[in-house]
């Protein structure tokens, strides 16, 4: 069975007045100059790993500035820093200790799990991690094949728990890599089943499925490319809808 998508004018439309009615907001523009404008991308084992730790800490639970995520990200990161963990015996221990300590953060159980995985498995390898994403960021910058294939490397790495199929879109976008593979989370699923004429309802479940959540980005590329706007800024567009006009 092939499927193709079709797209009206109307869902053309929508993709160009969100864009239109968040290009002042702050979100927006930070999204423009990391993932768009900015020429070179710097990429340290530190900062990749605050990263992947913000990803597992945003599966379920909202970053905005007002958020305890963004609170913990700001004053309670320090201990779980690469530079603190070292110093650790049990790392998954650890991080349980800080995140349940810092208190509001939810899955505090599983995301300590998910981190001592990943943490250990990018020190096994010697962090071939951080080395293939540099060489994507220098080599394939702005090539929506190549960001594709880096997401699925990531989701395909049965020791990167907790980066499935959205988790590994939001970090290759974090570090300001993908312009075309997007996370789709709850806001953009509720604002494509609200503005666009899909033949289904986006939910989380369906998009758990990778082959599925690149049929679904691969509409929204289509759709952009028709509105002549980037994907991770129509991201940004949608993202921006529900946070704070404010630097």
């Amino acid at each position: 069975m092939k499927l193709t998508w079709e797209i009206s004018t109307k869902d053309i439309s929508a993709i160009r007045n969100v864009y239109l009615k968040q290009k002042a907001h702050p979100v927006f523009t930070r999204r423009l100059n990391e993932n768009i404008l900015c020429k070179q991308i710097t990429l340290t084992k530190e900062s990749l790993w605050t990263n992947i730790f913000t990803c597992l800490l945003t599966t379920q639970q909202r970053s905005s500035e007002d958020s305890k995520i963004y609170l913990f990200l700001k004053d309670g990161f320090q201990p779980l820093k690469i530079s603190s963990l070292k110093k650790v015996n049990n790392i998954e221990k650890h991080i349980r200790k800080q995140l349940k300590g810092f208190g509001g953060i939810r899955r505090n159980i599983k995301i300590p799990k998910e981190a001592h995985s990943i943490y250990h498995h990018l020190n096994e390898t010697n962090w071939d991690l951080l080395k293939t994403i540099k060489k994507y960021c220098k080599e394939h910058r702005g090539d929506a094949i190549r960001e594709r294939e880096l997401a699925n490397i990531i989701v395909n790495t049965p020791e990167f728990k907790g980066l499935g199929p959205k988790q590994s879109r939001n970090l290759i976008q974090m570090i300001g890599y993908s312009q075309f593979e997007i996370p789709i989370d709850s806001r953009i699923t509720d604002w494509l089943n609200k503005n666009i004429d899909l033949p289904f309802i986006l939910n989380s479940k369906g998009l758990a499925d990778n082959e599925f959540y690149g049929f679904v980005n691969d509409a929204i590329i289509l759709l952009c490319k028709e509105a002549k706007i980037k994907p991770c800024m129509f991201d940004a567009a949608v993202f921006s809808l529900k946070e704070k006009n404010s630097n």
